[in-house]
């Protein structure tokens, strides 16, 4: 709801989306809302990365914009806007990750996936300080009673591929935003 309405923000402000961008968002918000609604999480297999990914995108393309709110002396300056862009967009990814830790945590959900991992290296296995022990071949494990095909991470490398994947995203929106600026001023120019 709070998505959708954004563009209309920025336009109280003087500044317009273009159409493409404006669907891109809400197809997102969209998309979003119908991987819960109609469990396309579990029933598309990378679901949840291909909206991190996009994810990165929307809230780069946000980010961008905020130094111009505050300031309108940033507006030509893209390198602040593109470090900006790619902070936010990361922040807004943890904050979101935060939501599904305490979602999973004190709801009893699974938003953070969990994952079977077949070997583990850890200072804790190793036979003295600093040496990393290792396990290999993790086959079975068993928590109270119930065998597992492996160690449970309980959501970590999910997290973090989700990190990973929305950082990917708004570095390539930054990256085609900074050449496709860059492309429009060497036209004006000419």
């Amino acid at each position: 709801c709070f998505g959708a309405a954004l563009p209309y923000v920025f336009e109280v402000y003087g500044y317009r989306l273009s159409n493409a961008l404006f669907v891109f968002g809400l197809s997102y918000l969209l998309a979003s809302m119908s991987g819960r609604i109609y469990k396309l999480y579990y029933r598309i297999e990378h679901w949840d990365k291909m909206l991190h990914l996009c994810g990165g995108v929307v809230f780069a393309l946000l980010g961008s914009y905020i130094p111009v709110l505050l300031n309108e002396k940033y507006r030509s300056d893209r390198l602040l806007r593109i470090l900006f862009a790619i902070a936010f967009s990361i922040a807004v990814s943890a904050l979101w990750e935060f939501y599904e830790f305490g979602m999973d945590r004190w709801f009893g959900m699974d938003m953070q996936r969990d994952t079977i991992v077949t070997s583990l290296h850890s200072y804790d296995l190793g036979g003295a300080a600093g040496v990393i022990g290792s396990i290999e071949s993790i086959n079975s494990v068993t928590v109270n009673g119930q065998a597992l095909e492996g160690y449970l991470d309980i959501g970590l490398i999910d997290t973090m591929k989700d990190l990973l994947v929305n950082f990917v995203g708004a570095v390539v929106f930054s990256v085609a935003g900074y050449f496709y600026a860059r492309s429009k001023g060497k036209k004006r120019a000419a």
